[in-house]
Parts: structure tokens; C-alpha cells; sequence
């Protein structure tokens, strides 16, 4: 299989009227965890690759370093604090971690999460700013509440991502 872009190329054996299979490729679209790995990898600053949702779980519990969750701050415009605020935790305490200390599980979950809803943000928007904008503008469909605001749970996630979704398909949310 290569990727490219948002679609993979498979090769697949096709029988032709004489009983000789030949060898085709196909162009065809990829999962959403696929389509969104590249903006995942720079988002949280990592260097290996994901071929399916296993390995975001493996992920998970390996834990992030500190610096994904950095890295997620700068990208949603946000202070640490806040940052810290949304994985429920102190930021005093999330100063004390260390560099190269991986982050507990639930925090590093979460980071994803809020990961994956800002790489759908940016295949939908395309442009930085515009995205920091909308994830602080309260939103009708999320009960004029900000997005990033609502990021926090899991409820939460899916919601800002259900919005992210009817936008997608060009239904006004």
C-alpha cells in the first residue's frame, strides 16, 4: 500500500477473459484516522506513523511526552494554563513533569482526542488563524458555548467533532 494524501494505492488482481490475473492499482479513499495522520504526527510532535487506531492506543499508554501537550497549546492559541485546565490538571504539576517523561494515560488520550478534532478543523478550514478563531467564538450548535471550551470530555469532543462534520458537508452549524 502508499499513501497519498487522503487516498491509498492498492494493487488488486484482476481476471480478464482468459483466466490471467493482472495486477491493478487502485486509488482508494482512506479511513478518517488515515486521512488525518500527517496533521496528527506535527500536531503532537511525533516522528513515527499510525496504520490504524491500534496504534493509537499503544500510543496512549506508551503515554506523550510533555511537549505534545505544548505543542497542542500553540496550536489552539491557548496559555498552558488553559491547556492544563482541559486535561484536568494542575498546571503546577504538569510544570514538575519532566521533558522526557511520558504522560500518564488519560491525559495522553485526551491529548489526542483534542488532537484528531483539531486536525478535522484543519482539513475543514485550511488556515491557522481561522481555526484558533472558531475553537474561541461560541457556537449556536454547541449552546453558544466555544468549542475548545467543551473539549474537556469525551461528550464534549464528539460534539465540537458532530459541528466539525455538519460544516464539513456544508450544513450551517
Amino acid at each position: 500500500m502508499l499513501w497519498v494524501g487522503k487516498t491509498y494505492k492498492s494493487t488488486r488482481t484482476v481476471k480478464t477473459l482468459n483466466n490471467i490475473e493482472h495486477p491493478m492499482i487502485v486509488d482508494e479513499p482512506a479511513p478518517s484516522y488515515y486521512a488525518s495522520q500527517n496533521p496528527l504526527l506535527s500536531i503532537l510532535n511525533l516522528s513515527s506513523h499510525f496504520q490504524n487506531e491500534m496504534d493509537l492506543v499503544k500510543l496512549s499508554r506508551n503515554g506523550l511526552l510533555k511537549q505534545s501537550v505544548t505543542n497542542m497549546a500553540a496550536k489552539f492559541g491557548i496559555t498552558q494554563e488553559k491547556i492544563c485546565e482541559l486535561l484536568h490538571m494542575s498546571a503546577r504539576n504538569f510544570q514538575r513533569i519532566k521533558e522526557t517523561s511520558p504522560l500518564d494515560i488519560y491525559t495522553s488520550e485526551q491529548t489526542i482526542e483534542m488532537a484528531h478534532v483539531y486536525a478535522k478543523a484543519y482539513q475543514i478550514f485550511s488556515d491557522e488563524d481561522a481555526i484558533k478563531q472558531w475553537f474561541q467564538t461560541p457556537n449556536y450548535a454547541l449552546g453558544n458555548q466555544k468549542p475548545l471550551d467543551l473539549l474537556d470530555t469525551s461528550f464534549g469532543v464528539k460534539m465540537v467533532s458532530d459541528v466539525l462534520g455538519r460544516i464539513e458537508h456544508g450544513i450551517f452549524s
